[in-house]
């Protein structure tokens, strides 16, 4: 079985504590952690890794804190937009959110913030962390419960496919009985 990949999302050296802790914490559990220090990507931009990670990972985990960081003069948004706007785009229900209790923040962060945090289309964060070990027992948390709501959605497709798999007998069964009686020359295996 494949480990579980988890990429952290975030300024580097304004929340290396942060992603440290988020690091050993994905790497006890028996996942595997990306980040993009570590990520090998030959052959790619920092863009494309940093994409490519976002949308490959099982679980994305934003860490937001006062620094909006570095802006893409193409895009006009920072790479940790860039790399949740990917996350959002291809799979938005792996996406966890941890935001540090810290001010003051840059104008362009708290914009950022008010995007991920809508109420319709962003994602629910009870309370901001303030150290690294309140940080380390909210993911605990989410992944427990991300975890089993995959578990439970797993459960379900399987409880539904053995359903699918016997309408499927009882239908070939079924034209098996209507060949036969009637002498047809068909073959449906």
């Amino acid at each position: 079985m494949n480990k579980m990949s988890m990429f952290i999302s975030s300024t580097v050296n304004d929340l290396t504590e942060e992603r440290n802790a988020v690091e050993r914490l994905v790497t006890q559990l028996g996942g595997l952690c990306w980040r993009s220090e570590t990520y090998v990507a030959p052959g790619k931009s920092a863009y494309e890794a940093c994409v490519e990670m976002a949308k490959k990972c099982d679980v994305f985990i934003g860490v937001y804190g006062q620094r909006y960081g570095y802006v893409d003069s193409v895009a006009g948004k920072s790479v940790t937009e860039m790399e949740y706007d990917a996350a959002f785009d291809y799979k938005p229900r792996k996406i966890l959110i941890y935001i540090k209790d810290i001010s003051p923040r840059e104008k362009e962060q708290l914009e950022f913030l008010r995007k991920v945090q809508n109420f319709r289309n962003g994602y629910f964060r009870h309370k901001f962390f303030s150290s690294t070990r309140e940080l380390k027992n909210q993911l605990k948390v989410d992944l427990l419960a991300w975890i089993t709501e995959r578990v439970q959605i797993a459960s379900q497709l399987e409880s539904e496919n053995a359903v699918l798999r016997a309408a499927l007998r009882t239908k070939d069964e079924f034209l098996e009985t209507v060949i036969r009686e009637y002498a047809l020359p068909f073959n449906i295996k």
